[in-house]
Order: structure tokens, then C-alpha cells, then sequence
């Protein structure tokens, strides 16, 4: 009876139908009809749930496939050497979902009234980041800590990859929230060494002055990142700290 039973169930679920036996009395037919609802219902949600997962993996391989296209006609039209074309295919490819999740986190967080974004800033940021660096322990405005967390992107680098070079104009200020980076002196003399909870860049960028060394990841890194524009126009609003 009971292999009976499996068997007339996956008969239902799979929607093969009956071949060879059913339901005979009232009580059968009512079970019968509920179980077929079911399975109806199971397989709408669950081929509709697999569907829409494929299309959206799909769609986002189809944006990264266009843009590293893109990179590759504009190193041809450049004449860019296969090195450098390399590195910034990599670079890409390890922060795009990055780069297209945070645009998407953006859409939805600015929709939302201020009340609200400050508790999914707290619950995404709060106790992960903001007691986690001395960057943001030395802050105590409250205000302009929640400010400056809204700015905070996720970046990628793998091993032995130049984050700045010495003398560039400094652009960002640097959270490093898993990994190893050294800062190298012009001749290639390792000078200083910043790990994880560590910052780099903010003294370049406060000063108002080009970087002092070279940065490089010694293992695969991630890290936060503030673009030095957004830094300074958070600070016109905040002109005490």
C-alpha cells in the first residue's frame, strides 16, 4: 500500500497522469484534486524561481562580456601593451559584481525615508566597520560617520597589484578590510606595511598632497575605498572635524 501510495503520488506531482490506476471513490477524488493543485503550483514556483536566476546570471554575463569587449577594442585603438590590457581585465572581472551590486544597493537605499537608511546602514556597515578601523574611532561626530560610511565602496586587488603609484595625485582614501598592503619608496625599498582594520591614503588626501610611495597588495585584498571629491564634499558639511 505504502509503495502504492508514493508511486500514485509522483504519478500527480510529475503530471504524467494515471495509466493504470486512480482515484475511484469521493474522498480520493477530493485528495486527488488538492494534490494536482500542488503539484501545479510547485513546479510554476519552482520553474519560475530557476528561470528568472538563469536570465539574471545570464544578463550579467552578457554586460561583463560587452564591457571587457570594450576594453579590448579601445587597448587596440591604443596600441595598449597585452600587460597592462591583462591587468585591467582582471581588475575587472574582480569587481564588477562589486561595482554593479553596489549600483543596485544605491537605486533601493535611495528610495528609502532617512530613518530607514540609517538601519540598513547600520545593520550592512555599523558594527563591522565603524568599530572595527581607528579611522573611524578618532571621529566623534556621530553624523559624519554615518556620512561617510554611505561612500564607502568595495574594491578587489590580487597579489602583487599596484593599488597607486608614488607621485600620482591622490584620488582615494583606503579601508583595508582583509588583506596585506606595502607602500614601496621610489627605489622599490619597502618603507611601511598596513593590514587588515589598518587605513592608507587619508593622509595624502587631508594634506592635499601626491602619494608618498607606491601601494601594492601583497596577497589577495579587499578594501573600502572613498573617492577623495566625495570625502571633501562631506567635509563642507562637517567643517569641525
Amino acid at each position: 500500500m505504502y509503495l502504492y501510495t508514493v508511486y500514485w503520488s509522483l504519478q500527480t506531482l510529475s503530471t504524467v497522469g494515471y495509466g493504470n490506476f486512480g482515484a475511484e471513490n469521493s474522498a480520493e477524488i477530493l485528495l486527488t484534486a488538492v494534490w494536482i493543485f500542488l503539484g501545479v503550483a510547485f513546479y510554476t514556483v519552482a520553474v519560475g524561481s530557476f528561470t528568472s536566476m538563469v536570465i539574471e546570471r545570464v544578463a550579467k554575463e552578457e554586460q561583463l562580456e560587452l564591457l571587457l569587449k570594450s576594453v579590448e577594442i579601445f587597448a587596440k585603438d591604443t596600441g595598449m601593451s597585452a600587460d597592462l590590457n591583462k591587468k585591467i581585465r582582471k581588475f575587472i572581472f574582480n569587481n564588477y559584481l562589486e561595482f554593479s551590486q553596489r549600483l543596485d544597493e544605491n537605486i533601493f537605499i535611495d528610495q528609502l525615508p532617512a530613518t530607514l537608511k540609517e538601519e540598513v546602514l547600520i545593520h550592512t556597515y555599523g558594527k563591522s566597520v565603524l568599530y572595527k578601523y581607528d579611522f573611524f574611532n578618532h571621529i566623534a561626530d556621530s553624523q559624519f560617520q554615518w556620512g561617510l560610511l554611505k561612500l564607502l565602496a568595495k574594491i578587489r586587488f590580487n597579489s602583487g597589484d599596484t593599488i597607486y603609484q608614488d607621485g600620482n595625485s591622490a584620488s582615494a582614501l583606503y579601508l583595508i578590510s582583509n588583506g596585506t598592503v606595502k607602500l614601496y619608496a621610489e627605489n622599490d625599498y619597502p618603507f611601511a606595511v598596513y593590514r587588515t582594520c589598518a587605513s592608507f591614503g587619508d593622509v595624502d588626501i587631508l594634506c592635499h598632497q601626491v602619494h608618498n610611495g607606491t601601494a601594492k597588495s601583497l596577497d589577495f585584498c579587499h578594501l573600502y575605498k572613498v573617492q577623495k571629491q566625495e570625502l571633501e564634499d562631506l567635509l563642507i558639511d562637517f567643517p569641525n572635524i
